[in-house]
């Protein structure tokens, strides 16, 4: 008799084992890699040009439709799609310039505005152009949306890479953040755009765009805490930010002391758009794109997306930059109409091939692919 030749009962013992030990290899990569196995991002040739486009080699992220500044909402931008595309190299490098260049603060917050100084009265009258130490922090305030972008990278980052070092930063962070804008607004929890400025007697300024929920959610689930609170009462918030006229958010809310809401006269633009981002990515149930129907008209009627809405009679400008289409296109796909969606996707890539450096729009076209099924 062969020796090599199994019988029927070894030879499903030997298919069991090697099952087994699929099973086992599968779950190791799990672990490894700290998140479900996914297809690779999409539209990686568009990650390859803001890499080379707008992050510098040594991770400052330049926009260069305000002077070439940096600020750190850009770079919590960078550090979330670094992630997307798995690229560690380019996360270490932008997180590492941020830390030494923005992280500058008695706190562990970062300074929001980076860029060249123009020169002092003096230095004007001696003909310099600019400062001698022109390229510095601008402003020491700090920037709730950027602190919540970098918050979410961090969290991200720890689970995917298995960096503790992430998530020491993200605790010292989120502490110094709560410490310098958490507010309270009808019972309410609300966080301030920023330490400074939004504070006056009897009214808080709010900025609807700066409700991160992708953050909110990872910081309500790592650190407990008043995060789960403020997730919930940000959902609030968002729906009392609403225009009348439009029920769409406005860019800038005023709260008085009655603690009604004075909307900003451009109600809905590059800032408002981000809260359907960010609704967009995050899994909330069910997720509330207020006004969409109205904006979606708007292209159904014009066959374009403005820049912005204004207050009365659905007056609108300009023309929406291809970022605009983008977020547009991912709530299509949330609203289940996948077709109209790939249609307004694709324009939008087309648009942005032709844009002239908009750090900006590249960003919210790659955003709008985060956390999207494959």
């Amino acid at each position: 008799m062969n020796r090599f030749v199994m019988d029927s009962s070894s030879r499903q013992t030997w298919v069991e084992t090697v099952l087994w030990g699929l099973r086992c290899l599968i779950l190791l990569c799990f672990t490894l890699l700290g998140q479900p196995i996914m297809a690779q991002a999409p539209h990686d040739d568009i990650w390859q040009y803001f890499k080379e486009t707008f992050i510098l080699t040594n991770g400052r992220v330049v926009d260069f439709h305000q002077n070439a500044i940096s600020h750190s909402e850009g770079q919590g931008y960078a550090l979330i799609l670094a992630l997307e595309y798995d690229d560690k190299a380019s996360f270490s490098k932008v997180y590492e310039w941020s830390k030494q260049h923005l992280q500058v603060r008695d706190d562990a917050l970062f300074a929001w505005k980076w860029g060249r100084a123009e020169p002092t009265e003096k230095q004007a009258i001696e003909g310099k152009s600019h400062a001698s130490d022109s390229w510095k922090v601008l402003d020491t305030n700090h920037a709730t949306d950027g602190e919540l972008l970098i918050l979410w990278a961090l969290l991200r980052a720890h689970s995917k890479w298995r960096n503790l070092g992430y998530l020491d930063d993200a605790n010292n962070i989120q502490r110094d953040l709560l410490k310098a804008t958490l507010r309270s607004l009808r019972d309410r929890w609300v966080l301030l755009p920023a330490e400074l400025g939004f504070q006056q007697e009897r009214k808080l300024t709010l900025n609807p765009s700066y409700l991160v929920f992708p953050a909110y959610e990872q910081l309500a689930t790592v650190f407990s805490g008043p995060w789960p609170r403020i997730l919930q009462d940000s959902q609030w918030l968002l729906e009392e930010s609403q225009m009348n006229e439009l029920s769409m958010p406005s860019d800038w809310v005023v709260w008085d002391e009655r603690y009604e809401a004075i909307f900003s006269q451009t109600p809905f633009s590059a800032e408002a758009i981000r809260t359907w981002l960010y609704m967009s990515i995050s899994t909330l149930k069910p997720k509330v794109f207020y006004g969409f129907e109205h904006w979606q008209g708007f292209y159904g009627k014009y066959g374009y997306y403005p820049n912005e809405f204004s207050r009365r009679n659905f007056e609108f400008e300009g023309y929406g930059m291809p970022g605009y289409w983008a977020i547009s296109a991912r709530v299509l796909h949330e609203l289940n109409q996948p077709k109209e969606a790939a249609n307004i996707w694709k324009i939008a890539k087309a648009k942005l091939l032709e844009e002239e450096k908009n750090y900006y729009s590249t960003a919210l076209f790659l955003l709008s692919f985060v956390g999207l099924e494959q």
